[in-house]
């Protein structure tokens, strides 16, 4: 067992039901978006397979023209777009793609795994924790666009906030497709390491989310230096791919210092393998802003001249 495969066992869990992406049907399309510099679909992405059949929403949104553009996949908080954390038409008018969608449409934010994909799927109590199930659709999501063939596509990548960071981090750590990863605030079990770590630590979030996490992360509530991995390991397994850590100097329960550290730890490892790391901190607190996109959508461009095209 690989120390990946350790930290998913122990934290995340595994989510790789029998379902895999069957096409999907287009509800709404808008060719004039944005003042008609744009075209947005609004769409379900259907799934089906041993398990059965489920199907849950996402929307794509691009520039006119045929590409190619980059294209990320945005998990986010909010149905509605643009929405606070989303500055859609600013990100439409640097050139990118956006395949956007809410992660309680996966699953909901609760200690239920009865609702969304739950309804199709039965967990026991070797059950994963939901920040891996919302990761696992972030790969759907990316499967769906290769239904959009109006337009091409120059990379993929990954991008959550918060809790989302967190679930950014995995699903780019186990997708390779994503040539991009990007966190912002992710904090505890998303870029920060826990050894040393102030603000929030496992006892804050397993007591407060037990349910974004495997069952077992529990049992090192307050135990934070007996775990047999830090979340270097989580950062390591994106090489060679690119990965942008951002950080918010007051966001003290996400604890910059412990993310500056583990990307301390691994920056090295991305030099090597010839791909881009960064990390950036700015001033202010805890929340997605359109200065953090401006700083994605430059790292993205900056990545793209190291992919192999």
């Amino acid at each position: 067992m690989t120390a990946f495969d350790t930290l998913k066992s122990i934290e995340y869990g595994s989510f790789s039901p029998s379902l895999a992406f069957a096409g999907i049907d287009v509800v709404n399309t808008d060719y004039s978006y944005a003042a008609g510099k744009a075209v947005m679909y609004h769409y379900r992405l259907k799934l089906s397979g041993d398990d059965g059949r489920w199907s849950f929403p996402a929307l794509f949104c691009r520039p006119k023209g045929n590409g190619p553009f980059p294209a990320v996949v945005n998990i986010g908080f909010e149905r509605n777009v643009p929405n606070k954390y989303l500055p859609l038409e600013e990100i439409i008018d640097n050139g990118f793609a956006i395949a956007y969608f809410c992660y309680e449409d996966v699953i909901s934010d609760s200690a239920s795994f009865e609702d969304g994909i739950g309804e199709l799927i039965h967990f026991d109590d070797n059950r994963p924790g939901k920040i891996a199930i919302w990761a696992w659709a972030a790969s759907r999501v990316l499967d769906s666009l290769r239904s959009f063939t109006d337009c091409s596509f120059s990379s993929y990548s990954v991008l959550g906030h918060s809790r989302l960071g967190k679930t950014a981090l995995l699903a780019g750590a186990e997708d390779s497709r994503f040539s991009c990863v990007v966190s912002n605030d992710s904090g505890c079990s998303g870029a920060a390491l826990f050894r040393g770590k102030k603000g929030e630590r496992i006892e804050d979030i397993t007591r407060s989310f037990p349910y974004w996490f495997a069952p077992g992360f529990c049992d090192y509530s307050g135990k934070d230096d007996e775990l047999p991995f830090d979340q270097d390991v989580l950062l390591l397994q994106i090489v060679p791919r690119n990965l942008l850590i951002m950080s918010a100097e007051e966001d003290s329960w996400a604890d910059p210092d412990a993310e500056t550290r583990a990307f301390e730890s691994v920056s090295g490892a991305f030099e090597k393998a010839g791909a881009l790391a960064e990390y950036n901190v700015r001033d202010g607190r805890h929340y997605l802003s359109r200065q953090d996109w401006g700083k994605a959508m430059r790292f993205i461009r900056k990545s793209e001249s190291l992919i192999d095209k």
